[in-house]
């Protein structure tokens, strides 16, 4: 009987039934795991973006409520405008992407004079997203009456897109200040 000095306690013909992979099996083993990572992975961004985009749209219609409750329970217009900076609102301009500020109106002049009118700051979109706002004429800033409706006298609409793909999201928001969010194909 021969004792193999890798194994003890073996023979020879013992140490042959238990044999590792071969070569072949183990490149065999990586091409099927790397066919399915390129089936995988493109449909893994899809879902990584969808999730995105749902996330976002969420908050806006979250923070477009939030501002339409707080104009009723503090009977003062609440605006939501595209921030400049986190203390400062953008006069022109239709990118929500760069971030959001609502804010109220404590003395009613149409403009943020202190830190402490501010209710929420949103930083900018991550992800490469694109958040554009169109309807009426300056869509730099929404502003929502004490009594739950929007001033502007048409309907906004913010499309939320991810460069290269045609799938969106879309968040409206009718005169009567009550926001919704659907799903678009047209981005």
């Amino acid at each position: 009987m021969t004792v193999n000095r890798f194994t003890p306690g073996l023979t020879h013909s013992q140490r042959r039934s238990i044999r590792g992979f071969t070569l072949i099996e183990l490149m065999m083993t990586i091409l099927v795991l790397a066919t399915i990572l390129l089936l995988a992975v493109p449909g893994y961004r899809s879902f990584v973006n969808s999730n995105r985009l749902t996330a976002q749209a969420n908050e806006l219609v979250s923070d477009f409520s939030m501002a339409r409750s707080e104009a009723g329970a503090r009977s003062r217009q609440v605006q939501a405008c595209i921030a400049a900076s986190s203390t400062s609102c953008a006069t022109t301009g239709s990118d929500w992407a760069a971030g959001r500020i609502v804010w109220v109106d404590t003395n009613g002049n149409g403009s943020l004079d202190a830190p402490g009118e501010i209710i929420k700051y949103v930083p900018p979109l991550d992800g490469g997203v694109t958040l554009v706002a169109s309807g009426p004429s300056n869509t730099a800033s929404l502003i929502f009456q004490p009594y739950g409706g929007v001033t502007g006298g048409s309907t906004w609409t913010f499309k939320l897109c991810v460069p290269g793909d045609t799938k969106g999201r879309q968040v409206a928001m009718p005169i009567t200040g009550r926001a919704t969010a659907s799903r678009i194909d047209n981005c």
